[in-house]
């Protein structure tokens, strides 16, 4: 019974840890889309302030493998052992709400040129699935756009509007695909197992002797 017991309580932690990503990953879109819907221009960029330097501290946890090792432990602590898994789909969706509210009042503002090719008119929704979709298309070879028959949302010519899905790819690509490798090499951690409360090195001595 207590080993079931820790048991349940273990997924229940890993429940609640994937239930509270998932929060902050709705809070990191639906924040910039209601800021943007609902708060005036200067209060609205007093929050993408705000929400860019939410993506410096993520890029300081996983921007690079010193900070990676360094902050490993904390990231377990805070979202459990999978944390390294889940913060580049945090860092995805944050940079791309940002992106899209930037893009929208560059839009608005004449700045720069988007052709609707899909027919859709340019919205901060619709320009986040623009910046998703060259997320999602920076392995050509494997043309996973064309496999799930999603069409660009957004067509332009304008180099600008390139150097700003080269600064999304920039900022989450390599970070995350990093991130996601570091794991891949670091997974078996001590916080995968379940704690044994009647464990101690002899009857550890003495199940390896039963086992012989």
């Amino acid at each position: 019974m207590h080993r079931l017991d820790h048991t349940a309580s273990y997924f229940l932690i890993r429940a609640l840890t994937v239930f509270f990503t998932l929060v902050l990953i709705a809070l990191a879109y639906k924040g910039v889309q209601l800021s943007s819907e609902r708060l005036p221009e200067s209060l609205h960029i007093l929050v993408l302030c705000i929400y860019v330097f939410a993506l410096g501290f993520l890029l300081r946890l996983i921007g690079t493998e010193d900070n990676r090792e360094k902050y490993r432990r904390q990231i377990i602590a805070w979202l459990g052992a999978r944390g390294m898994l889940l913060l580049p789909c945090l860092l995805l969706v944050t940079a791309g709400a940002v992106m899209a509210s930037i893009t929208f009042r560059l839009y608005n503002r004449g700045l720069i040129t988007l052709d609707t090719c899909s027919g859709r008119p340019v919205t901060e929704a619709g320009l986040l699935d623009f910046y998703m979709w060259h997320f999602v298309n920076i392995v050509p070879t494997l043309q996973l756009t064309k496999l799930w028959r999603w069409g660009e949302p957004y067509c332009y010519t304008q180099s600008r509007v390139g150097l700003l899905i080269f600064a999304f790819q920039l900022l989450v690509v390599i970070p995350s695909f990093n991130t996601i490798r570091f794991y891949w090499k670091h997974r078996k951690t001590p916080a995968e197992f379940i704690y044994d409360p009647y464990w101690t090195p002899e009857t550890e001595i003495a199940g390896r002797e039963r086992a012989k």
